[in-house]
């Protein structure tokens, strides 16, 4: 499943981070918009008042064809467990784009670990201790256009 975040783009997702606990997510510029300036996805945790940003990737499809596909990535959390906070995943682009399905977070739809975590297939997110529990409100997640090309 895929969320739209075109530059500039927030998903958050409040939560309580489990020990152990590891995020697997992916991201990607959608095809038709890979001829234009690179995009910067960030995941944050946010806690306490602070956010600490725990991931970052620059995707700059038009300079590296490593870029043009979905980019897998997994950060630790558990110098985060057992505390509320709050998953922040964001978009920052280098010109200005109203096109919210230009870039996309995502997961594989048939994750063990989401299933055995008891997540909806709507998560952007996948945790893989067995016992992560989301509490979020956000819209159903879509597939990104042209998916088989990414």
């Amino acid at each position: 499943r895929g969320f739209p975040a075109g530059p500039p783009g927030r998903l958050v997702f409040r939560l309580e981070v489990p020990r152990l606990a590891r995020l697997t997510f992916a991201c990607a510029i959608d095809p038709r918009f890979q001829d234009r300036p690179a995009v910067e996805f960030l995941v944050k945790v946010r806690r306490a008042g602070r956010a600490d940003v725990v991931w970052t990737r620059l995707l700059d499809p038009i300079s590296r064809a490593g870029d043009r596909p979905w980019v897998p990535a997994q950060v630790d959390l558990n110098d985060y467990s057992g505390s509320e906070s709050e998953l922040v995943f964001e978009t920052r682009g280098y010109e200005e784009n109203d096109e919210p399905e230009a870039a996309w977070w995502g997961i594989a739809e048939d994750s063990a670990s989401s299933r055995s975590a008891g997540l909806s297939q709507a998560s952007p997110v996948t945790v893989t201790d067995g016992q992560w529990r989301m509490v979020a409100t956000h819209r159903r997640g879509r597939r990104p256009p042209a998916e088989d090309r990414f």
